[in-house]
Formats: structure tokens, sequence, C-alpha cells
């Protein structure tokens, strides 16, 4: 019979794998929030500082493939600006020195890229802009000004992160590969066709 791979859950080798290393760092990140921002040892305003450190906590434990490069260089650049805007370091207006920030991030991300064969992925760094000027220039509601949701965001993206990993066969079906019946082979084929019976 050929060797089925299945899904499933093997402890021995689960920290091989970079997605359930970056599901901890995930989970890390979100206990941060929590412990951190919720519960008011440093103000809001920490929170991209702490989410871009997690990005980066995660992609590194993931290797140079990690998916997650870019948006964590992208946030940290812009936690950074946020940090020095807050405490008076920098006198540039606070919206364009986060687009500043965040365009020091592409660039690094970018030359990162090519330089140390980083995963700064163009979709990672798009999006991560995109939340900059969203967040610059769109009127959120006053949920998303809270520790405890990015906190939950951050857990329950490691959590799904932690799934048990799936064969090659499943990954490329979606389906438990089915053993084929070889004992008739050779009998019955079909004219122009070559089967090998074993």
């Amino acid at each position: 019979m050929a060797n089925a791979t299945t899904t499933r859950f093997d402890s021995g080798t689960f920290f091989t794998d970079s997605r359930h290393r970056s599901a901890v760092a995930l989970l890390l990140g979100a206990l941060a929030m929590e412990l951190l921002v919720q519960q008011q040892v440093v103000r809001f305003y920490y929170t991209p500082l702490i989410v871009g450190l997690t990005y980066l906590g995660a992609a590194a434990v993931a290797g140079r493939k990690g998916a997650l490069w870019a948006p964590g260089i992208v946030t940290s650049c812009w936690g950074i600006a946020v940090l020095l805007g807050v405490h008076h370091v920098v006198t540039i207006d606070g919206k364009l020195s986060y687009e500043i920030a965040g365009f020091i991030g592409v660039a690094l991300a970018l030359a990162l890229r090519y330089t140390v064969g980083l995963a700064a992925g163009v979709v990672g760094l798009v999006v991560s802009m995109a939340v900059i000027f969203a967040h610059s220039y769109a009127h959120a509601p006053a949920w998303i000004f809270n520790g405890i949701t990015f906190a939950v965001l951050l857990g329950a993206w490691g959590l799904w992160e932690l799934r048990p990993s799936r064969g090659p066969a499943q990954a490329q079906s979606g389906s438990a590969p089915v053993e084929r019946d070889r004992s008739f082979e050779g009998q019955y084929d079909a004219p122009n066709t070559k089967v090998r019976a074993r």
C-alpha cells in the first residue's frame, strides 16, 4: 500500500513547523496587548509599535520566508513615528509623519528583500500602507481604539495558525488520499492504453 499522509497533530514535531512558531508569537503579542495596553500599563498609542514588533517576532521565528516581514517592518516604523510625535521628538504633523515613516518602512523592507532575501511581499507592503492611510483619514468606530480589540484579533489569528498541519496530498486535493485497488490492473486495459501490471 502507498504511504498516505493525513491530517494529524504531531506533538514531537510541532515546533518544527514555522507556521506554528509564528502562531506562538502572535499569541504572545495578544497577551502583551492585554497586559500592557488594556491594563493601562502603557497608553493606547503604543499599539502600532506592539503590533509591529509582534509581526516581526512572528516573521523572525519563521525565517527569511516568514509572511509577516513586510507588515512587521512598516507597522514598527509607524509605531516609532507615533512615539516620537507624542513625546515631541519630531514636530512634523502627525498624519504626515506616519506616512513618511510608513514609506521609510517600505523602502527598508524592499532593501532587505533584495539584499538578504526577506519575504517582504508587495501585497503586505500595500496593505500596511493602506492601514496607515485609513488610520489618518478614515473615521474608525470607537471600539477600534481599545487594547482588547487588538488582543482578540491577534489571539484569534494565532489560534487559527495553530491548526494541525496538512500532508502534501491533502494540501493539493483538499481531502484525504484514496487508496487505489491495483489487483485487476492489466486484465481489462482499454485499447491503446499501456498499463504495467504490478
